[in-house]
């Protein structure tokens, strides 16, 4: 009996309340639903984009760029590092990466450039939305389809050695600031007031191209549903009148999530949003059935976007759009500069959104939250037992985990400071299934071996939820914090589970 006192005593401050069943111990978390910080590939976005705008740009092979601004200045580490500082908690920015219309190949020094940016982003402990643009404005004009394909062979090692730090590629290229519209790759449909277009062949081919470089476990977000429906081959290219909603469209089911396929990485960016009641362009083609298949197609597909400068249309909505179609990650802080006005309509909608009580909502509910409410544990443990645990957690955010994450329970000697660690995984499929959905509860049953070279002692427990990537695997910045209060262990990026937990030596009659 007094051992159990003891071990509610050191608890004190991590948990509301503790009981004993059987030969466990149950332990219940306090929750945070109030706080906003940092955590990794979700939340609030930071745009860099190229100086604006492009007055005169040219199309082709052969001609040489008129007038046209150059790229944003080198990114600065310690810039990037209070954005994580800001109210806003910002972990993500969006790269505009301008790519010149050369003739030819692109420049080593532009390339050495693009590099360094991504080098500075790791460093400062952020991710990245990536997308590639010819001109930034919406004036018309890039190179034909051959010479950027063979600028994309420029970039591939690029994409392929910088995932880590890869939030998702956004297809754009061409079009109007590389939003993937309103150019010579898309078709407008006149038997629909022009009201919408689709992708050209050699649009589609491009974008293809562009996807086979990026790593299976990234997303690609695309500008439309439209576009997926023809990326996915339900809709055809080249033609301009589609009058029935493609009965292929079947939003994707956890059978078919995360599994590296077209449909699975295949998410949307939506600019513009909430512009008007189709989202300036994005809902055009066939209105509520193309909203009904995003709002399902993204439970397990990525959402993010950004502002539209008319989102008065429905600022007094703007949570529940975006719980709707569950986004993960949304831009409005401004452009470069921390500019908080330098982005059309931010103001006004940041503004009203703080006023209606929205703005905070927004801030904790984007992507996933996390929160643990219980833990079952045994009372005592030996060596050569098998660890068994219940995590009870919920995930009151809009959107599940995107890309794969790492979970483990790591033993820290409170002698030695070394650490023991018992790896799961889940479903196979980076626990992005395994871990709760938007608005789930689930309990996580875990039954390990323990690491064989753990001497006995006492150690404290923690759950770690950190990068696979092993480039920032050990970046507390890059583990997931859970939202609970006195857990969060932030030298680390550990979450506290238990003080004081004792290993005895082996005694398999009694544990196993």
């Amino acid at each position: 009996m007094k051992r159990h006192i003891l071990i509610g005593i050191v608890l004190l401050g991590v948990i509301t309340n503790l009981k004993l069943v059987a030969q466990n111990q149950t332990l219940f978390y306090t929750a945070d639903t109030t706080s906003i910080f940092p955590n990794p590939e979700r939340g609030w976005y930071f745009s860099y984009t190229p100086y604006c705008c492009d007055k005169t740009v040219t199309s082709g092979c052969n001609e040489t760029p008129v007038l046209i601004n150059g790229p944003h200045d080198p990114l600065i580490k310690v810039d990037l590092q209070k954005l994580r500082s800001l109210p806003e908690a910002v972990t993500i920015i969006r790269d505009v990466v301008k790519i010149q219309q050369w003739s030819g190949d692109i420049p080593r020094a532009r390339l050495d450039q693009i590099q360094a940016d991504l080098n500075t982003v790791r460093q400062a402990g952020l991710k990245v939305a990536w997308r590639i643009s010819y001109n930034y404005g919406m004036d018309l004009g890039e190179p034909c389809a051959s010479l950027i394909s063979r600028h994309l062979d420029q970039l591939r090692p690029i994409i392929q050695n910088n995932a880590d730090v890869i939030f998702d590629i956004q297809l754009g290229m061409f079009g109007g600031s590389g939003e993937g519209c309103c150019n010579s790759f898309l078709i407008n449909d006149p038997g629909n007031n022009n009201e919408w277009s689709s992708l050209k062949t050699d649009a589609i081919a491009l974008y293809n191209k562009l996807i086979s470089f990026v790593p299976a476990d990234r997303s690609v977000a695309i500008r439309y549903p439209r576009y997926k429906y023809q990326m996915m081959g339900w809709i055809n290219s080249d033609v301009q009148a589609h009058s029935a909603f493609p009965a292929a469209a079947v939003p994707l089911g956890e059978q078919k999530a995360f599994d590296g396929s077209l449909q699975a990485r295949l998410g949307f960016y939506q600019d513009n949003f909430a512009g008007d009641s189709v989202g300036y362009g994005f809902f055009n083609a066939w209105g509520q059935k193309d909203r009904d298949f995003t709002a399902a197609d993204s439970r397990y597909s990525l959402m993010e976007g950004e502002l539209s400068a008319d989102t008065k249309y429905n600022e007094q909505m703007a949570a529940a759009e975006m719980e709707m179609f569950h986004f993960t990650a949304f831009h409005g802080l401004g452009n470069n500069n921390f500019d908080p006005d330098g982005y059309d309509g931010w103001q006004g909608a940041s503004d009203a959104w703080k006023k209606s009580g929205q703005y905070d909502v927004i801030g904790k509910k984007l992507g996933y939250r996390f929160q643990l409410i219980s833990a079952a544990f045994p009372i005592s443990l030996s060596q050569d037992s098998l660890f068994r645990m219940n995590l009870k957690i919920a995930n009151d955010g809009w959107a599940r985990i995107m890309n794969p994450r790492k979970v483990e329970i790591v033993f820290r000697n409170k002698s030695s400071g070394n650490k023991y660690v018992i790896e799961i995984d889940g479903d196979g499929r980076g626990n992005r299934l395994w871990l709760p959905g938007p608005g789930e509860t689930k309990t996580l049953n875990i039954s390990k071996p323990l690491p064989k070279e753990i001497p006995v002692g006492e150690y404290d427990l923690f759950l770690n939820l950190p990068d696979p990537y092993p480039s920032i695997h050990h970046r507390p910045e890059y583990s997931i914090r859970l939202a609970n209060q006195n857990m969060w262990e932030e030298k680390t990026g550990f979450n506290l589970l238990l003080k004081g937990l004792k290993l005895e030596g082996p005694n398999k009659k009694k544990n196993n």
